[in-house]
């Protein structure tokens, strides 16, 4: 029974009985969100339901008291959907996956290309949980109409919200999957009972004995910045529709073990309701099938079953390469049907262009006039062609005007770049393929900055020089609070020049151990971690309170003993008692990663801001403390420098002692700043120093990025990047690194 069926038999009972019971409202709401049938979108199947109107449901009109029953059901459905609100995090994810479709879909190669995807189900290609037929070819491709969208084809009854979609290199798949996710996050806004599609890239599965729940919460987390329990709780409830792409981005060998993870999340506990794959056909067909397919004549029966490694999924859609139709109305569109001309008469070029992502390049190419058919048919293989084309799309990208006539008069270069030149065709083809190059090695598709990781370093001697570079920064930022402490308690105390002596001497010791402990330790870190937010939990808050608690009663025991030995008047214990419970809960606050990134290396700026607040936190307790305790540190100084005991007294103790002994406690307290978030922030600094030195990248590596946006190397969504296409990071991850 179609939806339209349902909806005009409920209508018809509603009508038998004079009005609606709630059972049947019930009934009417499930169709109509089944139907995406909202205030805004019920034109579908109801032409008009304002008072006075007919109502016409498929072939029928409703007239008078009968079209009145219908509209009053109608509005008490639809003014309860218009009612209902998303918690607060699910419309922030709402929206943050709504900016990251609009942004890919403007940025998109293939977006140039606007023509409807011919598109084909092949079901042999997965296997239905609910069928025992596993034989090749018992159930036969067949095409979908072209007036059919993606969204229709993922509403259809025998396919209800899991599909897989595959197709050649080029031919629209992701563009596909996006167009796709666009038309449900429209459907999520209307309707609050409507699952929110999450964009998620395959290549991020790294480990082979995670599930592909836990992953998939914890790639939400990372990418959307919601908080972990709060994403785990929606996998489990089916609150999410994963659309995973990039099957085929994935080694060979786990592309297999990836399609195991994915069934088994499908038939767990917590399975989706709704899930989309998309990949590409040869490798789905070769990796992750194996030899199935090819020895299908060979294999018994219960043997193909045992071997059976296709997915858990409804339906397949492969999309169709385009008509000759289609890519001359698109090259007339363009104005360029001596371009079409030319393709009649090359039979390898056409075919080249059937899929999306080649034609538009060729319309790239062609209307910025570096496109040579000569030159194209020189290459004989396909991937020296891909090669032409992608090198003929550089020559196009990298010498096109990318400011307007009027910026140009004023002394712009770019965007980016505004006055100051922009970077010269070998330096930018240098920097693009030391991104892909790292792109491809870790399996990645995405980038930001401030996941530059320690083994972005090429060689031995510059992770040598990395170590030790971050060792020497953190010495220095050490020694240099120390020596500063030092002289200025002791120049007050004695004189300038003994404070300068000492102070340098102190503080080079402090910056000698200390550098070398942050060497062997921070400088060999594998990753590097900044600390984004700010966060702590009662639990967390409840657990460094008792800590610091325990820590400031063992303190006082400790100065109970000690300073009477001294000569020194002990601490009242309410001091260690607030002091270092608050401290403790200082080091202990560290938060999520950010919900969303709106600016390159936000991430990193965030762990520099924290790094602040972290010292100036430590600084204003710190002072406190030394201001507190100011009678027993000024006679801890008086014996250490002059070699006898003292008694403080209101006369010994005046106000200068008091201001320079606060003064040494705040700057003391700055040390708070180089915990996580200010270590990560030195660790990140050297390797991008390292880096730029090494001619990898360059200084300003935000500016760069998106001064390639401008020439349509990359896109981006906040902060992060990617290559316009998977092909074009390929291409330049297989260039030579020049020096």
């Amino acid at each position: 029974m179609t939806i339209l069926d349902e909806l005009i038999t409920i209508i018809d009972r509603i009508l038998a009985a004079g009005s609606a019971t709630e059972s049947e409202l019930a009934e009417l709401r499930q169709v109509l969100s089944k139907a995406e049938q909202t205030m805004q979108q019920s034109g579908k199947y109801i032409v008009n339901i304002q008072q006075g109107e007919d109502i016409h449901i498929g072939d029928r009109t409703y007239q008078g008291a009968d079209a009145e029953a219908i509209r009053e059901a109608l509005r008490s459905v639809l003014q309860e959907k218009q009612k209902a609100q998303r918690p607060r995090n699910e419309k922030l994810l709402l929206q943050a996956v709504k900016e990251e479709v609009v942004s890919r879909l403007n940025q998109s190669l293939h977006n140039a290309v606007c023509i409807n995807l011919a598109k084909e189900e092949q079901p042999d290609q997965v296997k239905c949980l609910w069928s025992s037929d596993i034989r090749i070819g018992s159930q036969p491709s067949k095409p979908i109409p072209d007036s059919q969208t993606i969204l229709e084809v993922f509403d259809r009854e025998e396919i209800t919200g899991k599909l897989l979609v595959l197709g050649k290199p080029g031919a629209g798949k992701t563009t596909t999957m996006v167009d796709l996710a666009k038309a449900l996050i429209g459907r999520a806004e209307q309707d609050v009972d409507c699952v929110i599609p999450v964009l998620c890239n395959l290549s991020g599965w790294k480990e082979d004995k995670q599930s592909m729940r836990d992953w998939l919460v914890l790639e939400v987390k990372s990418k959307y910045g919601i908080r972990k329990d709060i994403v785990a709780k929606w996998v489990d409830d089916a609150k999410l529709l994963p659309m995973l792409d990039g099957l085929d981005e994935l080694e060979s060998v786990r592309q297999e073990l990836c399609v195991r993870r994915i069934n088994e999340f499908l038939q767990s506990e917590c399975h989706p309701q709704y899930l989309v794959v998309c990949s590409r056909k040869e490798e789905y067909e070769k990796v992750v099938r194996g030899q199935w397919q090819q020895n299908v004549q060979q294999e018994s029966e219960e043997n193909l079953f045992q071997q059976d490694k296709r997915l858990n999924l409804n339906n397949a859609l492969v999309l169709k390469e385009l008509t000759n139709e289609q890519i001359q109305m698109y090259l007339e569109y363009l104005n360029k049907i001596e371009i079409w001309n030319m393709l009649q008469l090359d039979s390898e070029l056409l075919s080249l262009v059937r899929k999306p992502l080649f034609l538009s390049l060729i319309g790239f190419i062609a209307t910025h006039k570096t496109l040579s058919i000569q030159e194209f048919q020189n290459r004989t293989s396909i991937n020296a062609q891909h090669q032409y084309l992608f090198d003929a799309y550089w020559k196009a990208a990298i010498k096109r005007d990318i400011v307007t006539p009027q910026m140009y008069l004023q002394g712009w270069s770019s965007r980016a770049y505004e006055k100051k030149n922009n970077p010269n065709a070998h330096q930018t083809r240098k920097w693009l393929v030391y991104l892909a190059n790292q792109l491809q090695r870790q399996h990645e598709t995405e980038f930001l900055i401030e996941k530059i990781q320690p083994d972005w370093l090429p060689n031995k001697d510059n992770k040598k020089i990395y170590a030790l570079g971050v060792g020497s920064l953190f010495g220095f930022i050490v020694g240099s609070i120390g020596a500063t402490i030092v002289f200025i308690i002791i120049s007050h105390f004695t004189n300038i020049f003994v404070g300068q002596i000492v102070g340098l001497s102190i503080g080079l010791f402090m910056a000698i151990f200390s550098g070398l402990w942050a060497c062997f330790t921070i400088g060999q870190s594998k990753t590097i971690e900044p600390v984004e937010t700010l966060n702590i939990s009662l639990w967390s808050l409840a657990k460094s309170l008792m800590i610091g608690c325990l820590i400031g009663f063992i303190s006082w025991i400790i100065t109970l003993v000690t300073f009477p030995l001294l000569n020194w008047k002990p601490p009242d214990l309410v001091f260690f008692m607030v002091i270092a419970p608050i401290l403790i809960s200082i080091l202990e606050m560290s938060g999520p990663q950010l919900k969303i990134r709106i600016e390159p290396n936000q991430g990193i700026k965030k762990s520099f801001y924290n790094a602040i607040y972290f010292a100036s936190l430590g600084s204003i307790w710190l002072g406190l403390s030394a201001y507190l305790m100011r009678e027993q540190i000024f006679v801890l100084i008086i014996s250490l420098l002059f070699n006898k005991s003292a008694t403080p007294t209101s006369a010994i103790l005046s106000l200068p002692d008091t201001v320079v002994i606060v003064i040494a406690g705040m700057l003391a307290g700055t040390f708070f700043g180089l915990t996580e978030s200010g270590t990560a922030c030195i660790q990140h600094f050297i390797l991008r120093l390292i880096l730029c030195c090494n001619g990898y990248i360059p200084w300003n590596y935000a500016r760069f990025l998106d001064y390639c946006k401008e020439r349509i190397f990359l896109q981006s969504v906040g902060g992060r990047y990617r290559f316009i296409h998977i092909l074009l990071q390929k291409h330049f991850a297989e260039m030579p690194l020049e020096r």
